[in-house]
């Protein structure tokens, strides 16, 4: 799939797939705090008096699938921009279900409930955590590699860790838009190979008169499966320090230094390649 974009092209699509990711976190994030909201208000019941009498073994078994239910949905939701953030916001979105789950245990683990009922509970919670706990340390293993990649490694380097496409330059295909068009923000190619999704092209990043500092977002729509890693350099515009200061599933930001502040109003063209972890 190809497509080259000016201004405006394409973006209410972005901006709709970003915004259901945003309203998904918030709904996952709520359902939790409630649930820690309820386990903590039946832990104080319990520790006043107040609740004495032990669940069936059903009602065990089934409030267990339920929250790990409600832990899944967290963590699916949270995975893809807790890894972006860095290991602190990964390991932390994963301990947040397991702290509302012991909430739980210790609420629901009344003196005389069934055996075979807290052993259903304490199985369900197991078997999600497990799984939940080798995926986070799956992403953050991953998630390291592609830093590695993307930030700072030598160009050999990088290409022994996974291969980097190098980004085209103007001129030398047909399907980008030129670059002296002013009007034009964005030319993008979008192809896949047999090592995954590969995004092609480059951005114009405006600066006002006496500027020095400027930001370009590509939105990737719809996003891809995995984080992606990024190359870029500068193809036209005064001379410009370039840093990739975030890359994500669904589109990557660029941060622009001018060497020196703009005498007038100009433009430099950054021209990326980004390939699918």
């Amino acid at each position: 799939m190809e497509a080259s974009t000016a201004l405006g092209r394409r973006s209410h699509a972005c901006f709709d797939a970003a915004a259901v990711l945003a309203l998904g976190r918030t709904i996952a994030a709520c359902a939790l705090a409630l649930v820690a909201a309820a386990g903590l208000v039946v832990c104080q019941r319990r520790a006043s008096g107040a609740l004495v009498q032990p669940l069936a073994p059903a009602l065990l078994a089934g409030l267990g699938i339920v929250l790990a239910a409600v832990a899944i949905v967290f963590r699916g939701a949270f995975a893809s921009s807790a890894t972006a953030r860095g290991s602190v916001a990964l390991w932390g979105s994963n301990a947040a279900p397991t702290v509302v789950l012991a909430i739980w245990f210790v609420a629901v683990s009344l003196k005389g409930s069934d055996e075979l009922g807290l052993a259903a509970l304490v199985a369900v919670f197991v078997l999600e955590e497990a799984w939940s706990w080798i995926r986070v340390a799956r992403r953050h293993d991953t998630g390291a590699r592609h830093n590695a990649v993307a930030v700072a490694a030598p160009p050999v380097q990088q290409s022994a860790i996974t291969p980097q496409p190098q980004p085209p330059r103007a001129g030398e295909s047909e399907d980008f838009e030129s670059q002296d068009d002013e009007a034009t923000t964005q030319s993008i190619t979008r192809r896949t190979d047999r090592d995954g999704e590969v995004i092609e092209g480059w951005i114009r990043v405006a600066f006002a008169t006496a500027e020095r500092h400027a930001a370009g977002h590509l939105a990737i729509c719809p996003p891809m499966d995995r984080r992606p890693a990024c190359f870029a350099e500068q193809a036209s515009g005064p001379a410009a320090e370039i840093k990739i200061a975030q890359v994500l599933c669904h589109g990557v930001r660029f941060e622009l230094k001018l060497d020196e502040p703009a005498a007038e109003r100009s433009s430099v063209v950054v021209e990326f390649a980004i390939r699918e972890g």
